[in-house]
């Protein structure tokens, strides 16, 4: 079937529905995905730092550095835009693409809640968590997180090529990668960079409500 034939049917199925649909799915296959590590994995792997890393970090001071590597990341964010500016008839407000963060009532906070909090850990236990330490096993540490970094990017070309129109993003995908993997092997933990891509998506979510 043709790509443009495909787009123009999803585009007549209402806004509403497209939105429902994609939130639930999200949902089932992130809980689905979550709970099967926690099934397969032991408690001693979920916990040790080594493994999935689901411990404290070694210093308190991780939360500091994470916020900090998010404003320099912010900063990076900004030279990109002003360097290679997207072009304004593809922008994610023209092409309704947070059009499901302008929802009335309740879902509209369904939708924040999984971007700020439930996208991050996820993401965080499913790269740096049980892929970065499976990759461990036969790969040095920074082998492996180049591996789990560059998976992190891919997983992110359909929403910056198709649904942004902004390939140019994937360069601070990589950063924000390779910040959240440094804070996973610096402090042993995955609470830091929990924090970080949750106060990174908080950030573009705030954005976007004040556009």
């Amino acid at each position: 079937m043709p790509v443009r034939l495909i787009h123009s049917t999803i585009a007549q199925v209402s806004l509403d529905f497209r939105i429902w649909t994609g939130l639930l799915a999200y949902i089932v296959t992130a809980l689905a995905l979550l709970g099967f590590l926690y099934w397969y994995l032991s408690r001693e792997q979920w916990r040790s730092p080594a493994q999935v890393a689901w411990c404290p970090p070694s210093t308190t001071r991780a939360y500091p550095v994470a916020f900090v590597l998010g404003v320099l990341l912010a900063a990076l964010s900004a030279l990109l835009f002003i360097a290679f500016p997207p072009p304004e008839h593809l922008s994610p407000q023209s092409l309704g693409i947070f059009d499901a963060f302008h929802l009335p009532g309740w879902p509209n906070y369904v939708m924040i809640l999984l971007t700020v909090i439930l996208a991050p850990v996820t993401e965080e236990i499913v790269f740096r968590g049980a892929g970065l330490a499976g990759l461990r096993r036969r790969l040095s540490p920074w082998v492996a997180g180049s591996i789990v970094t560059l998976l992190f990017v891919l997983a992110h070309v359909p929403s910056k090529i198709d649904d942004f129109h902004y390939p140019e993003a994937l360069l601070i995908i990589a950063a924000l990668g390779t910040a959240l993997l440094w804070l996973r092997l610096k402090y042993r933990s995955l609470w830091p960079p929990i924090f970080l891509h949750a106060l990174w998506n908080a950030a573009a979510v705030a954005a976007v409500l004040l556009h």
